[in-house]
């Protein structure tokens, strides 16, 4: 802790602390000269030259007080380097950040919401950030360099921008899953046409898709040797599977493309007037650039990206390889995958935008001292005050 001057050059108007000194050194009290008639034949002597001895040195010392603390004004002095070591978090809305709340290792941290001006956790979520990694690197230059930060953030993070997050201090980034919106009551909604389409080479995996969107009714049964084992109801839906070459019937809303062939035209202009199409792909990345990745196997390479396509929207599924499919969670997957609202490229899943280190710790944040020196310079200027008027008045007297 110290302290510091943002206008270091103002100091130069201490040279006025001179102008009292001097002051008080030429004109000290007045003194009356009274000739006595017995001393009047007496021969001078030279008096012996005595110090330079300065009058009313309290006064003296008020008024270069007075100027110091001015110069100090001028001079703009701040606190800096006010330690705080207590943790910091910060949760982006719609999290779920139940799971955290009884960590002992945040037990006594401050708890605020990812928005603009930090709010306390304890009022009301605000809406999702718009600019979240602003917003990061805001608070990395707001907190003190010795405060730890964890942030709880959904399992896909929006807010993003074209830039990495790189801060100057460690963050303990904690992904949680993501808050359902509450809802009063349940929405009614239409069935779901799902259609599926298969060349000869997926025509088995195709089975897989076909039982998880069965499974999306409820107590539906899948025929023959369905993998998934519990069916539940998600969502209602009509399947129709077919080869790659029947048509799609009208008011199809989700197409799965189990083809390495390319879209036909007629649902190249199906997906471009607002169709969702999930396909395959036998490459493990994607490799067009409009292309968002949403999710990762945590198993293999596969892994699906989104991206616009006219007013519809297209998934690609990359890798060959998906176990997931095996799972009793995979109906529950496949469904999140087509009904996702399109992603941009300002959102990405929050495992993969950690914040990383490299950029040199912000200044310590300062405190202005202006008021407190306003102050001071009142309360010696009244003490001045009236330290003159009474001397004035003992000189009359």
């Amino acid at each position: 802790m110290s302290i510091g001057l943002l206008f270091p050059a103002a100091l130069a108007a201490l040279a006025a602390l001179a102008l009292p000194l001097l002051i008080h050194l030429t004109r000290r009290s007045e003194r009356q000269l009274m000739t006595f008639a017995a001393l009047r034949w007496l021969r001078a002597k030279e008096r012996a030259r005595r110090r330079v001895r300065i009058d009313e040195w309290r006064l003296l010392a008020l008024r270069l007080l007075l100027l110091a603390a001015v110069a100090m004004l001028l001079a703009q002095p701040v606190w800096v380097g006010a330690r705080n070591e207590r943790p910091w978090v910060v949760v982006v809305p719609g999290a779920d950040s139940a799971a955290h709340a009884n960590d002992p290792a945040l037990r006594d941290a401050e708890w605020h919401w990812l928005a603009p001006g930090f709010p306390a956790f304890a009022n009301a979520a605000p809406r999702s950030p718009t600019e979240a990694a602003s917003l990061l690197r805001e608070l990395d230059a707001t907190l003190a360099t010795t405060q730890p930060l964890a942030v709880i953030v959904p399992d896909h993070l929006t807010g993003l921008d074209a830039e990495r997050i790189v801060l100057s201090r460690h963050v303990d980034w904690r992904i949680a899953a993501t808050r359902a919106p509450v809802t009063t009551e349940p929405a009614a909604s239409e069935p779901q046409q799902v259609a599926i389409r298969h060349d000869a080479d997926h025509a088995a995996i195709s089975r897989y898709f076909s039982a998880a969107a069965n499974a999306w009714n409820a107590g539906s049964e899948v025929p023959g040797d369905d993998p998934v084992q519990q069916p539940f109801a998600i969502d209602s839906a009509a399947i129709d599977p077919a080869t790659a070459d029947v048509a799609l019937s009208a008011g199809t809303d989700w197409l799965l493309w189990l083809s390495a062939e390319a879209l036909p035209p007629a649902i190249e202009r199906w997906l471009a007037e607002g169709g969702t199409v999930l396909r395959t792909a036998e490459t493990a990345s994607a490799s067009d650039d409009r292309a968002v990745e949403v999710w990762r196997s945590t198993r293999t390479g596969a892994s699906l990206s989104a991206q616009r396509n006219g007013m519809g929207r297209l998934l690609i599924l990359h890798g060959a390889q998906l176990p997931e499919r095996l799972e009793p969670e995979f109906p529950a997957l496949l469904h999140g995958w087509l009904s996702a609202p399109a992603r941009g490229p300002d959102q990405a899943l929050a495992q993969h935008v950690a914040p990383t280190t490299g950029i040199p710790a912000w200044p310590a944040a300062s405190t202005p001292l202006d008021d407190l020196l306003i102050w001071l310079i009142a309360a010696l200027w009244l003490i001045e005050r009236l330290l003159a008027s009474a001397r004035r008045k003992a000189s009359r007297a």
